[in-house]
């Protein structure tokens, strides 16, 4: 029974995303996203190949099965959908950032880039923040014409949970991936951007 509804429910992402003719359209709740397994490497970088996919459902995906690990399973889901022109041809795109949870106090996010192909959704590109003030993603989102992706910084910071400093930089849509069309700018994080909470403190 449990085969019979999940490739039921397989039928049903595909079909949702054949009919999209929007990338608002398209259930990035219910999506299959290309994913890389877990090397312990807890830097940001962009992902250039792909050894399995995962599925979300309703936004989230365990690893493990519950009955194993109880409340500590390692677990993803969707953070945020925004839709902005990412490649630059005047059409929205999507960046959706998954944050994963390692079961314990680790945590680290990726983020997907998807446009519209034959009324499909496609991956432009994908990269995996670093681990809190190792490089973990502090925003991602588009300015200047260009692809801004900040990353936290270990600078005067109250504890791993908790940055001060960001550091800026900005990607341009070039030959089929992104590149890095200025160095890193350090700045301080205005107080009402610090996304410290009682989540990430424990």
């Amino acid at each position: 029974m449990r085969i019979c509804c999940t490739i039921v429910w397989l039928g049903f992402v595909l079909l949702a995303a054949e009919k999209s003719s929007d990338i608002r359209s398209v259930n990035f709740a219910n999506l299959g996203y290309p994913w890389v397994t877990d090397t312990g490497d807890r830097e940001f970088r962009w992902l250039t190949s792909f050894d399995s996919m995962v599925l979300l459902r309703d936004g989230h995906h365990v690893f493990k099965n519950p009955e194993d690990c109880g409340l500590s399973c390692p677990a993803l889901e969707i953070q945020e959908i925004t839709f902005e022109d990412v490649n630059g041809d005047g059409v929205a795109d999507s960046i959706v950032t998954l944050l994963y949870t390692t079961g314990g106090t680790g945590y680290w996010h990726y983020a997907y880039f998807y446009t519209l192909a034959n009324s499909k959704p496609k991956l432009l590109a994908a990269f995996k923040g670093g681990s809190r003030l190792s490089h973990g993603l502090h925003r991602v989102f588009t300015g200047n014409g260009h692809l801004v992706i900040e990353l936290n910084e270990a600078k005067e910071n109250q504890g791993e949970c908790c940055a001060i400093w960001k550091s800026r930089t900005e990607y341009e849509w070039r030959r089929n991936r992104f590149e890095a069309v200025s160095k890193p700018v350090l700045e301080r994080i205005p107080l009402h951007e610090r996304r410290w909470s009682l989540k990430l403190l424990q």
